[in-house]
């Protein structure tokens, strides 16, 4: 046990255990065998299985950790819930691509824009232009960060 580690009251530790310097144990917990914590780690319910566990974070405000902490803990789902969405975007991009190809109509050189001497273009038939999008003003939308 290094400097500056608390046990609370009624703590009972197993055989083989180390805890370096400011881990934190709430009362009323078991340690199991063969548990190792780094430095800072914060123990704040019984230990069942053996092996190294780690904790703490860089100093915040308590707003900015309280948030952070919560969220900790949901990295988890959050990951599987992105490679779900990846392999659902992916998917739908795969099958856009190919009902596009399958739906594109055959290139001949009749279809084909300049092949073999014809313009797609109906002669005398003047050429549109593209529509211009009117021009936004950036000065009127605002933007908030989150915190």
């Amino acid at each position: 046990i290094a400097g500056c580690t608390g046990l609370a009251g009624s703590t009972r530790v197993g055989a083989d255990c180390s805890f370096a310097g400011q881990v934190g144990v709430s009362g009323h917990l078991q340690i199991c065998d063969n548990a190792h914590f780094t430095g800072q780690a914060r123990i704040t319910k019984s230990v069942t299985r053996a092996g190294r566990y780690a904790s703490g974070t860089p100093l915040q405000s308590t707003r900015q950790w309280a948030r952070s902490a919560v969220r900790f803990t949901q990295l988890e789902a959050l990951q599987r819930r992105v490679l779900g969405l990846e392999r659902a975007l992916e998917s739908a991009l795969e099958s856009a691509v190919k009902g596009a190809l399958q739906s594109a109509p055959e290139k001949t050189p009749d279809t084909v824009p300049g092949a073999a001497g014809k313009s797609p273009q109906t002669p005398g038939t003047p050429r549109q232009q593209p529509q211009q999008q009117p021009a936004r003003n950036a000065g009127t939308q605002q933007h908030r960060s989150g915190d």
